[in-house]
């Protein structure tokens, strides 16, 4: 027993691996081009794919005997126990429902069964089968075939009705033979001289009702309903010559309405409606071809009106008014082939782009607003001959004005000017990736008067000419930085008159100098080191000199 068990276990992992390989050669199989230009074959390997992917559901342990059950993936549900060859079902054997209930009872050869008694899900015998000839049977126990059978499916015997009467000169199905596959159309149904005439219903090839309504001369005409195979109506409304025509409704396979309006020649024409899932507008308005075109509204899924103007061929095209989630403008003007061609919009807490200008041959002349409301950015993209600038506004939490200037793809290149939280100009220069790059001024106020710095800066960096002019626009320094240090030669004038010219490293004076008083008279000249005259007895006047020369 130990043994059986193993290899069962073994066949269950094994089977399961080659399930997948088949399902994905399958799949990949139905993507090829050649596939569509041959319908039939087409359909044998849906076919196969299908009863693939119902093996794949199932978990099988043989246990002697070549005899075995079938299981539910995952679960102890029973669904069929009986003998196999093979792998495939070969002797006697019963099906299940998945309440238990017994669903079939007989003989198997290769897989097919070919002696027996099927049962609906209530215990209803509804067909009873004997070597490829056999019955089947309404609920109510009444006759409603009895003929012959070839690979599973009717293929010659007698029809009736639910009130057991045999249905005269009726024809019913056809059938052709494509690669030894038989397809059969099911219809149920009058005809006159051997088309289809009066009410009717078809049926696919596992007899499910997919349509039902009124025939002509053998094509659908005047009121008629399609369904789903899961019985869900799929449409409902008028039909000529097998198509769709004036009013009707589409649904979606959950039974949720998804389209309302006329149509022509099996497409959409004239006015209609689309729905969400949850049942508001989507849509509304005319249709030519399948495709919107004329005047329309769109909504948003919350019921707010989104856009409204003129489609040609499903394209927005011509005038329109467009608006965000929350109902604020964002766009009124003229789009061509679907883009915004001309006009202008606002821009509202909630809003993103919109494009105030023109459009012409692909390229772009007017402006383009961004707004991002968490650090609120404010940018106008301007648009030349198809050469883009950036020009923007940014603002501090407080909404005050924190950066005016340009920009490239949102970051801070160019020119550009800063200021303070009380709304001061504190920088005005270049800018390179986000930061101060280039010669700029910076603004200081000292003692309610205006000083200005002119900076060189390198990414961020003091580098390079410095010079700070007092409010009448004297020169009181002038010299060099390196790396955000005063380095070289400098001239320094003090608001005490004092006037230091000499060497600077390391932003302190380093080297030979000179010190003057505010008469102009040299108190000092040599060498300094780390700020500080080399003469130590000048140190406490060093000192002093150096508190008030700070800046």
């Amino acid at each position: 027993m130990k043994n059986q068990y193993k290899y069962a276990h073994i066949q269950k992992i094994h089977s399961k691996k080659i399930l997948k390989n088949v399902l994905e050669f399958l799949s990949n199989f139905q993507k090829l081009d050649l596939f569509k230009y041959n319908e039939s074959f087409q359909k044998q390997i849906s076919l196969n794919l299908e009863d693939y992917k119902k093996e794949s559901q199932k978990e099988r342990t043989i246990e002697k005997d070549n005899f075995g059950k079938e299981y539910i993936l995952g679960s102890k549900i029973k669904i069929f126990e009986g003998q196999f060859l093979n792998g495939k079902k070969h002797g006697k054997g019963k099906e299940y429902y998945n309440n238990g209930n017994l669903k079939f009872e007989g003989e198997y050869i290769n897989g097919k069964k070919i002696k027996g008694k099927e049962f609906d899900i209530n215990g209803n015998k509804i067909l009873e089968l004997n070597d490829n000839k056999g019955e089947e049977y309404y609920k109510n126990g009444n006759l409603k075939f009895i003929g012959e059978y070839y690979d599973g499916r009717r293929w010659n015997g007698e029809i009736y009705n639910n009130q057991g009467e045999k249905i005269n000169d009726v024809k019913y199905g056809k059938w052709e033979v494509k690669y030894n596959n038989i397809n059969i159309n099911d219809y149920e149904g009058k005809y006159l001289n051997g088309l289809k005439d009066g009410p009717g219903k078809e049926y696919n090839e596992e007899f499910i009702l997919i349509f039902e309504g009124n025939y002509y001369k053998g094509q659908r005409k005047g009121n008629g309903i399609e369904y789903y195979e899961n019985g869900n109506i799929k449409f409902e409304g008028n039909y000529l010559n097998d198509m769709r025509i004036e009013k009707g409704k589409e649904y979606n396979d959950n039974g949720n309405l998804k389209f309302e309006g006329e149509y022509l020649y099996d497409m959409r024409k004239g006015n209609g409606i689309e729905y969400y899932e949850n049942g508001n507008i989507k849509f509304k308005g005319e249709y030519l071809n399948d495709m919107k075109n004329g005047k329309c509204k769109e909504y948003y899924e919350n019921g707010r009106l989104n856009f409204e103007g003129l489609y040609e061929n499903d394209i927005k095209e011509g005038e329109c008014i467009s608006y965000d989630s929350y109902g604020e403008l964002i766009f009124e003007g003229i789009y061509k082939k679907g883009c915004i061609w001309t006009g202008r919009g606002n821009i509202y807490p909630y809003t993103g782009t919109f494009f105030e200008g023109k459009k012409w041959n692909g390229t772009e002349n007017g402006e383009k607003r961004i707004k991002i409301k968490n650090n609120y950015f404010y940018l106008t993209v301007i648009y030349k001959n198809g050469i883009k600038k950036e020009k923007g506004k940014e603002y501090d939490n407080n909404h005050k004005l924190k950066y005016e200037g340009e920009f490239e793809n949102g970051i801070k290149n160019g020119k550009g000017k800063e200021y303070s939280e009380q709304g001061e100009l504190i920088y005005d220069g270049e800018f390179l990736n986000d930061l101060r790059h280039g010669i700029g001024k910076v603004y200081d106020e000292k003692l309610y008067e205006k000083y200005v710095r002119e900076i060189e800066y390198d990414k961020g960096i003091k580098n390079g000419k410095y010079k700070l002019f007092d409010p009448q626009g004297n020169v009181i320094r002038e010299g060099q930085y390196l790396n955000d240090k005063k380095t070289g030669k400098w001239k320094e004038i003090y608001d005490n008159g004092l006037i230091f010219e000499g060497e600077y490293s390391n932003d302190m004076r380093n080297g030979y100098g000179i010190e003057y008083n505010k008469f102009g008279i040299i108190e000092y000249e040599g060498e300094f080191k780390d700020g500080r005259r080399c003469n130590e007895e000048d140190m406490e006047f060093i000192e002093e000199v150096y508190s008030e020369c700070e800046e």
